[in-house]
């Protein structure tokens, strides 16, 4: 059944690369929260490999609070440092991973 889900979400990213609708690319967000760990990964994959036309997505993604550590570790990898006071208020996060992957992310930022 994951394979169909991934099929999908590979049909979504060509959809959002070809046509630049960011509805077709919100599929691709909400996949980092299967419970199916090739389906995120996969997610994760096409997010990263579309560098810095997925910062819109990936942007309001944050603003809802929606998979962080994996929109956090995604944004960082693509080096999206304009972005990095919002993933440093995120280092006081309540949630453990959200405070390990915003530390992660801001040294990675940091390093480049």
């Amino acid at each position: 059944m994951w394979m169909l889900t991934v099929f999908r979400l590979a049909v979504c990213a060509l959809t959002w690369r070809v046509t630049g609708l960011n509805a077709a690319g919100r599929p691709l967000v909400h996949g980092l929260a299967s419970r199916n760990e090739n389906v995120r990964t996969i997610a994760g994959m096409l997010l990263a490999s579309s560098g810095k036309k997925s910062e819109t997505i990936l942007l309001e993604a944050l603003r809802r609070r929606e998979s962080l550590p994996l929109v956090i570790t995604i944004l960082a990898d693509i080096g999206s440092r304009q972005l990095e006071p919002e993933i440093g208020e995120l280092s006081h996060d309540r949630d453990p991973q959200v405070v390990r992957a915003a530390e992660d992310a801001a040294r990675l930022l940091a390093a480049r």
